[in-house]
């Protein structure tokens, strides 16, 4: 292998940045917390160094700990105190900051509650489930309701951290709602949903509101999965793609409308003019479809694309991609776990990095060299972000590459410029014949997604894998797509390394005891054992992350596994190992445990039994409830 040490020195700028976002990611991973004290002087020595010294080396280690600093001071500066007890049947007023529909109901962030009983700690923010889909809540309501209060759950903490959330809970009841009066956003997004369900049939609807205003509640839940079988559930919500395509359709509609003015063409700069209007077009969509996180980033990514246009600098490169991820975390490193963040951003760093590799090796020729690249940048960028999609969600889509292709080519040519030209159309009532064309193409890509859901195994539950897998498969993928010799092919072994390493090194517990009833064990058949009347959302969740939805009870007080005896009783508990109990009773076991209501435990039956609280699997990080509540103490306690 020739190796082009050169072309990568040249190329060293990218690391810095690839390695700033290494050290977020590492510090988010630490078992321990690594407090700003300790990170901050380590990163001003190494800063002093790499000024005194000019290796690559030295700068390399700069970026790491200066992405370590960065996410220590900023975990660090926020100060969100969990619920520290459950507060039940509260009647209380909140402000919603925030609405998140969903099939059956509604997810409401409330801030600025006030109880009407005296209780030691009222969380001022909270995120509540809202089981109805009316009365509709919106942004800037104030709403009196009566909800039940917990502390968040152990895969809540940090996400509801940095959110400055300090409990969730279930609205029941919602008795009176004080709506403040509408902007015009949100008067024009109602407006245009309004016209939008008048014109088109109501799957069709379904489809175009959320890619126009972002709306996501209209969505079924039959139609959300039929896009997620045929792997294409990200285009029903707004994205960076989305907002890609109508950036690039207003830019070359513009550059083409003035290109065929002679007289304009020679008095100003077509392609400049046209990169400031798309810039506004695409900002005003941006706070149209209501400012979501995965468009806003994109928004600033298109934003930089346009400022190269305008210095007649490369519009597109990785230093503007690296760049922008840069700028990102350096004000907000908690996105680097985001889901939505790491997807958009590897999916482009794909496409950036190994996309020109793969068009030099097509053919020179029309039609096939076109089709060829659509397919190459497919391929790639599913093979990049499944194993991303497996560590989240557990699932794998393998007819995702025929779903997006062909999506991609409606979206590409059809569907977003028609909804455009149709939403800018309906001021001056021409827009029916444009909406219901893209109604009738938007028909054709659900039939489409609803044939490729149905083909035998369109969707597979697969076990998730250690989180030290995904950040060396990420290494490998930053090796292929930031080095320009042939040494970028190293990546691909590291990628297979940690995959494997991934399965082989994860520590699954093998029971799973939560809400002190409901217990659920692993089974050589592929389904998940419970031991209970109703299964809890988290033997589910627990289910789906050991790659299987199959969940059957039983109603024995005692079993055999791995060579313990697990008692449910203390009738039973004579020479068992572990007794499990709900109530504080003599027992003749080895072991006794009394497992506190809405808590959650794993048991990890190996060498030697080992029970831990769920709440407490990390305890040294800032935003572990144990951190900030001592009255969390042990389990079992």
């Amino acid at each position: 292998m020739k190796i082009d040490l050169w072309a990568e020195y040249r190329f060293r700028k990218l690391w810095y940045f690839m390695l700033f976002a290494l050290g977020c990611a590492c510090y988010f991973g630490c078992w321990v917390e690594p407090h700003w004290f300790i990170c901050l002087p380590f990163c001003l020595v190494i800063g002093g160094l790499s000024f005194f010294f000019k290796s690559v080396w030295i700068k390399l280690g700069w970026f790491f700990m200066l992405g370590m600093s960065v996410a220590s001071c900023r975990t660090a500066s926020v100060h969100t105190e969990f619920l520290n007890k459950p507060l039940w049947h509260q009647q209380t007023e909140g402000y919603v900051r925030t609405v998140l529909p969903y099939a059956t109901g509604q997810i409401v962030v409330v801030e600025n509650l006030s109880l009407d009983k005296d209780v030691q700690k009222i969380p001022q923010k909270a995120r509540l489930t809202f089981q109805k889909t009316t009365p509709v809540l919106h942004v800037g309501d104030v709403i009196r309701f009566e909800a039940d209060f917990l502390p968040p759950s152990f895969e809540q903490q940090r996400r509801f951290y940095f959110q400055g959330i300090e409990a969730r809970g279930q609205i029941f009841e919602i008795f009176s709602i004080l709506a403040k009066e509408r902007s015009f956003l949100q008067s024009l997004r109602t407006a245009i949903m309004d016209r939008l369900r008048q014109l088109l049939p109501l799957r069709q609807a379904q489809i175009a509101i959320p890619l126009i205003v972002g709306e996501q509640r209209v969505v079924s839940e039959e139609l959300y999965d039929i896009y997620r079988k045929a792997g294409i559930a990200h285009v029903l919500s707004v994205s960076g793609f989305h907002m890609a395509l109508l950036a690039g359709f207003v830019f070359f509609l513009i550059r083409t409308f003035l290109c065929l003015l002679p007289w304009v063409n020679d008095h100003i700069h077509a392609k400049k003019v046209a990169a400031i209007v798309a810039f506004f077009v695409t900002g005003f969509y941006l706070f149209l479809s209501g400012v979501q996180i995965p468009a806003l980033r994109a928004f600033w990514m298109i934003s930089l694309v346009f400022l190269g246009v305008l210095t007649d600098r490369q519009a597109l490169s990785l230093h503007t991609l690296l760049f922008v991820g840069f700028a990102l975390l350096l004000f907000r490193p908690e996105w680097i776990m985001s889901v939505s963040f790491q997807l958009s951003f590897v999916a482009v760093l794909i496409l950036v990095g190994l996309f020109d590799a793969v068009e030099r090796s097509l053919p020179h020729a029309g039609i096939g060299r076109w089709f060829g690249a659509a397919l190459g940048a497919n391929v790639l960028v599913t093979l990049g972000l499944t194993p991303f999609i497996i560590y989240h969600f557990n699932q794998f889509n393998p007819y995702g590459i025929v779903g997006n292709l062909f999506t991609s080519l409606f979206f590409s040519c059809l569907i977003m410029p028609l909804l455009f030209l149709g939403t800018l159309l309906m001021p001056f009532g021409w827009e029916a014949p444009i909406l219901k064309l893209a109604g009738f193409v938007l028909g054709k890509m659900t039939d489409l997604a609803s044939f490729i859901a149905h083909w035998p195994y369109a969707e597979m539950l697969v076990p998730s894998f250690s989180g030290a897998g995904l950040l060396l498969f990420s290494c490998g993928l930053a090796f292929m797509c930031l080095m320009r010799s042939k040494m970028r092919w190293i990546g691909i072994p590291i990628c297979a390394l940690s995959l494997m390493g991934g399965y082989l090194f994860v520590e699954r517990p093998d029971l799973l005891i939560t809400n002190k009833s409901v217990v659920a064990f692993r089974k050589e058949t592929d389904a998940v054992w419970v031991h209970g009347k109703t299964p809890h959302w988290m033997v589910a969740r627990w289910a789906r992350k050991n790659g299987t939805t199959q969940m059957q009870t039983f109603s024995q007080d005692h079993l055999l596994l791995k060579g313990y005896k697990i008692a449910f009783d203390a009738k039973t508990c004579q020479g068992a190992d572990l007794a499990i109990l709900t109530s504080n009773q003599e027992c003749a076991a080895s072991q006794v445990f009394i497992p506190k209501k809405n808590q959650t435990y794993h048991v990890f039956l190996n060498d030697s039994l080992k029970i831990q609280n769920a709440l407490l699997s990390n305890p040294h990080r800032l935003w572990s409830s144990s951190y900030h509540h001592q009255s969390l103490k042990q389990y079992g306690e």
